[in-house]
């Protein structure tokens, strides 16, 4: 699949996932009304699962950068390479980030969901690990600039239990390297609108 049809299912997922973990939508007015949440509900799910699944099981053991391909156009590779992997984590985070705060906690769901969000406080640790072979660029690029800013997205909208259980669970370490590298894209702002 291109990279650019996994950016926009992984768009369309979040959007639709982001209702479904509020419970927009859960209201039904009678008759076969009443099953479309729970039918939509489960193909979105799939859908989330279809597009996060190799990203973040990649990410979680460390082999993403190894796995995950790079498209561009000629001239353009490099560039790719440096921005690409920052972009998708951050994009995935942000998309599914009210699922995995609100999400069901039993069933099938429920194991997905935990799931997820063991893989994605693993692939953020790898992200901000100098030593891993995941370790993401920060602030090394313009572009850079934007993905963490969907990286911060999706993790301000962890707020509540997965927030909590990510605080306990990550350490001071990893919350200390990951408050430092989204601070990187300062020194790439020279003669930008952001304020310093």
């Amino acid at each position: 699949m291109r990279r650019r049809d996994v950016l926009k299912s992984a768009l369309a997922a979040g959007i639709g996932l982001r209702g479904i973990a509020y419970g927009e939508g859960q209201a039904a007015t009678g008759t076969a009304a009443e099953d479309a949440p729970t039918e939509d509900r489960a193909g979105w799910v799939a859908m989330l699962d279809r597009v996060g699944q190799p990203l973040f099981e990649a990410l979680s053991q460390r082999r993403l950068k190894a796995t995950m391909p790079v498209e561009a156009v000629a001239g353009e590779q490099q560039h790719r390479r440096q921005t690409t992997y920052l972009e998708a984590l951050g994009r995935a985070l942000a998309g599914m980030g009210p699922w995995l705060e609100q999400g069901a906690t039993t069933g099938a769901e429920g194991e997905l969901r935990a799931r997820y969000c063991e893989w994605a406080r693993a692939g953020i640790a790898s992200a901000v690990d100098k030593g891993s072979p995941d370790y993401m660029d920060f602030g090394g690029d313009q572009q850079t600039i934007v993905d963490t800013a969907f990286l911060a997205l999706g993790l301000s909208g962890l707020r509540m239990s997965y927030a909590r259980s990510c605080r306990r669970e990550c350490g001071r370490n990893l919350r200390t390297r990951c408050g430092r590298h989204a601070n990187c894209y300062r020194a790439s702002t020279t003669g930008c609108c952001f304020p310093r």
